[in-house]
């Protein structure tokens, strides 16, 4: 699934190029710390800027460089500004304690990036299947509608439902039902392309968007994957069943509600044949979108 994580800047520069500015800024904050004089403390704060820009955006090695970067150039701006010390271990402390102070930052904002980037990588997936929430489908899957129109390409979206799963998970308790959620995700998520989406719509269903798939090739993918949870549902001892609609778009005003609904409609509808309830529909005009 080609969900985007966080913290990443439109049009982001090169790495070299991000660590080159690093460097020569904290080139000119030197400069201006030994042009201000010794003992100058709100020059020295300067030199966190760098740091947390570089550890922001690359960690690592590259941050620890620009932390002892930092370190070095303020201690050579302390010491050409001329101080008198009362004993020569001073300025060799006062600089082991500055490199400390801008390698604890660097560690701070690093770790305080990868909390973030926790956090919202669990906004963006649904917390029992691992597969997109409902919001993150609904906004992915608009953007690959808006896509498909605009190079007139199919699009299709399936709706899957597991029958009979409140009775499993009254029968066989909570934890069994959210791991058969979590072996259907992954089987669908298996057998389908890693190009299509997979989200969570609701406590038993899950919506399915396969970008380029017009429905002959919709009809294989979806077949596959009927074939594919039936097996791992016979081999769990699982007596359930799933129901699927199917829609696939070629109109260029369809929208992720109305193909979501139409989906779901198809899938409350779908006759069975042996256990197999899956039902398609293609939408090729205006008239069919609405």
């Amino acid at each position: 699934m080609r969900i985007q994580t966080v913290l990443e800047l439109p049009g982001r520069l090169p790495k070299p190029i991000l660590t080159i500015l690093a460097f020569l800024l904290v080139l000119t904050i030197g400069s201006i710390d030994l042009s201000a004089g010794y003992n100058n403390v709100s020059i020295a704060l300067l030199y966190l800027f760098p740091i947390i820009l570089i550890t922001w955006f690359e960690e690592g090695i590259p941050a620890a460089i620009i932390a002892i970067f930092s370190a070095i150039t303020w201690s050579i701006a302390d010491a050409a500004s001329g101080p008198v010390y009362s004993h020569m271990s001073i300025p060799i402390w006062n600089s082991v304690m500055v490199l400390g102070m801008f390698s604890l930052v660097a560690y701070c904002f690093a770790t305080i990036k990868k909390l973030l980037i926790k956090e919202r990588a669990h906004s963006l997936n649904d917390g029992v299947t691992h597969t997109a929430s409902a919001a993150v489908f609904y906004e992915e899957g608009q953007r690959e509608i808006k896509r498909a129109a605009r190079y007139k390409r199919p699009l299709t979206l399936a709706r899957l439902g597991i029958n009979d799963y409140n009775r499993l998970a009254g029968t066989l308790g909570q934890h069994t039902a959210e791991s058969q959620l979590r072996a259907v995700a992954e089987t669908v998520i298996k057998t389908l392309r890693t190009t299509d989406i997979v989200g969570r719509l609701e406590a038993h269903e899950f919506a399915l968007l396969m970008p380029e798939t017009k429905s002959k090739d919709a009809e294989v993918a979806i077949h596959k994957v009927q074939e594919h949870l039936l097996d791992m549902v016979k081999q769990n001892g699982w007596p359930v069943t799933f129901s699927i609609g199917v829609v696939t778009c070629t109109a260029p005003t369809c929208t992720i509600d109305t193909l979501i609904t139409m989906a779901g409609d198809l899938m409350r509808t779908a006759p069975d044949d042996a256990g197999k309830r899956v039902q398609y529909r293609i939408v090729d005009s205006p008239a069919a979108a609405s």
